[in-house]
């Protein structure tokens, strides 16, 4: 039997889940397989990998180490992987660490955008658009 862990991502509608889930269940037990086909289906945002999640202080830190990404500028490229891997509650908690570290919030990539320019488009980026604004980064 496969294990599924759920995570509910708020503003998402959660009402099928339990039906989709028990179908799902159901299926599994009536062929005795997974139902692999009815698994595949499920969003993605509702299926996350166990241990997700928050990240303590040492793990946000360990994020000021990072080499930059080919001949990117170092600030841009520690932002980027900051952005790319964390909830927005622990990109709040890096970036006063990066600017105190010397980062610079307005560093830009090899095409002359700001980390706020390059996910001004991304449709779950506010958060962070958020918090970049609120430390003055240009975009």
């Amino acid at each position: 039997r496969a294990q599924v862990e759920v995570v509910l991502v708020p503003g998402l509608a959660h009402d099928g889940v339990a039906r989709v889930l028990a179908a799902v269940d159901a299926r599994d037990d009536r062929h005795f397989g997974v139902a692999r086909n009815r698994v595949d289906r499920l969003a993605l945002a509702l299926v996350a990998e166990v241990g997700a999640g928050h990240q303590d202080d040492a793990r946000v830190g360990e994020f000021l180490d990072k080499a930059p990404l080919g001949d990117e500028n170092l600030s841009y490229s520690r932002l980027l992987y900051a952005y790319r891997s964390m909830r927005a509650e622990d990109f709040a908690r890096f970036v006063p660490r990066f600017i105190a570290s010397g980062g610079d919030i307005n560093a830009t990539n090899l095409a002359g955008q700001t980390l706020l320019e390059v996910i001004e488009a991304h449709t779950k980026s506010a958060p962070f658009r958020e918090i970049l604004s609120a430390f003055d980064a240009a975009g």
